[in-house]
């Protein structure tokens, strides 16, 4: 009976199942409070503590493509995460024009990326960036922020500068590949004032966190961070106690179908012979199909205290596309220890073309001689021979000779081609087009010149009153 009066009254104070139930109808007994919100945890990066991931200082120089696709070889890894909420890996490259930086994680995750440019110390110069990547959960494409520090007048007083950059201009991709989330930047040279040589040091620091994060603040501009070491350099060496090797290369810029040598200098610092079990030569990453590979198993022991040059030889590919590739030379030794180095070229284009006006503009007196220049710049190592040819001119002008052989004699030499026309007085005054053509080993490059014509005899003005 008591437990049926009880089901009663609680069925009377029960709203029918239908009906909503308004936050404002809920009160709460006046001795309790209500539990607020959770709140976000910001973004806790301990900068004042320099990661503990073992670390490989040496960033090979390797021209990345900023697509955001994974593959074998393509970057090469400054240190894994192995601790934290996100694990993953940073990359780090570098070539010329660009410092490439990466991440891949497990999962979707946040970047930042400190890089004390001169490898100076944080609070130094104006040096010091900092590139923020963040995902956004409603837009394909990542907000990038990039700040510098800016500590030039008092390292006690600097602050973080957030308009010297267009982050515009740092290359981004993002891509997720099952549960791995890759992203690839390539910052400018002219960001911080970068010099990408070899040799150069610098202080770097990859961060990964969280989406669910508040969005990434930056540290007072005080707080010191604390980065790790990494040296540009063109040869990666891993090398056995007492043994100095040294990898060089014919030519670091090649074109295709370019015969390429490599020599690797032994010295052996020690006073015993140290024997050669087997020497291999190979490409690696992208360049495993581009290389021949050699093994030697016949190699004469390094003498006390002397060096031993070990030489390789290849011819490149006739239709190897341009970019970096990578030779490995991996030394086996008799007493169980290794030797091993990479070393990268790159491959571009045999020919730069481009063409101009000569004079520019053009100034019609009678009939006039205009010259059309073809400027071809070689990187082919040797005397080269290719076909020029005007192949669209303006109706009415007249050329001496349409087509000719040109030549350049050698790597980084430059050559100017003129084609001389004959304009005709009665020429009027406006843009003419000229198209033209060189062809190197049946490669052709298309190139196009908008001459200006201006005249002289135009009518004098009226006098004045008329």
């Amino acid at each position: 009976m008591i437990g049926a009066v009880s089901s009663a009254k609680a069925q009377e104070k029960d709203p029918p199942r239908d009906q909503e139930i308004k936050p404002a109808e809920i009160k709460l007994p006046a001795n309790i409070t209500p539990r607020p919100a959770p709140v976000q945890a910001p973004v806790a990066i301990n900068f004042r503590e320099r990661p503990k991931y073992m670390a490989d200082g040496q960033r090979l120089k390797k021209t990345i493509s900023i697509d955001g696709v994974p593959a074998d070889g393509k970057w090469d890894t400054f240190y894994n995460i192995t601790a934290g909420a996100i694990r993953g890996a940073i990359y780090c490259n570098w070539d010329d024009d660009y410092l490439y930086l990466g991440t891949r994680s497990q999962g979707q995750a946040n970047v930042v990326f400190d890089i004390d440019v001169n490898g100076d110390g944080w609070l130094k110069g104006a040096d010091n960036l900092e590139v923020v990547v963040e995902q956004s959960l409603n837009s394909a494409v990542p907000k990038v922020t990039v700040r510098l520090l800016d500590a030039t007048a008092n390292k006690d007083t600097p602050v973080w500068n957030d308009a010297a950059y267009d982050p515009k201009k740092i290359l981004v991709a993002t891509k997720m590949v099952g549960s791995l989330q890759y992203i690839e930047l390539a910052i400018p040279k002219d960001m911080g004032g970068m010099a990408l040589r070899d040799g150069v040091t610098m202080g770097l620091r990859g961060e990964l966190f969280s989406l669910s994060a508040l969005p990434f603040t930056p540290t007072p501009p005080y707080e010191p961070h604390l980065l790790l070491e990494a040296t540009l350099a063109s040869t990666h060496i891993v090398s056995a106690p007492g043994i100095n090797p040294t990898l060089t290369l014919t030519d670091d810029k090649c074109v295709a179908g370019q015969e390429i040598a490599a020599t690797l200098r032994l010295l052996n610092q020690t006073d015993q012979p140290v024997p050669i079990k087997s020497v291999k030569w190979e490409g690696v990453g992208n360049s495993v199909n581009v290389l021949n590979s050699v093994r030697e198993v016949a190699v004469p022991s390094l003498p006390p205290t002397k060096a031993r040059d070990l030489k390789y030889k290849t011819r490149l590919p006739d239709k190897l596309s341009p970019g970096t590739y990578t030779i490995a030379v991996t030394v086996d030794l008799e007493n169980g220890k290794q030797v091993y180095s990479t070393r990268t070229f790159t491959v571009v284009e045999p020919l730069q073309v481009r063409i101009f006006g000569d004079p520019d503009p053009v100034a019609i007196i009678g009939t006039t001689r205009y010259d059309a220049v073809i400027d071809i710049t070689s990187a082919i190592p040797r005397h080269m021979k290719a076909d020029a040819e005007i192949t669209s001119m303006p109706s009415g002008w007249t050329i001496d000779k349409k087509r000719r052989s040109v030549e350049v004699d050698g790597e980084d030499k430059r050559g100017l081609f003129h084609f001389r026309f004959k304009l005709p007085s009665t020429t009027a005054a406006g843009n003419y087009p000229i198209e033209a053509t060189v062809t190197y080993k049946e490669r052709t490059w298309m190139v196009r010149y908008v001459a200006k014509v201006v005249r002289t005899d135009a009518p004098a003005p009226p006098p004045a009153g008329n």
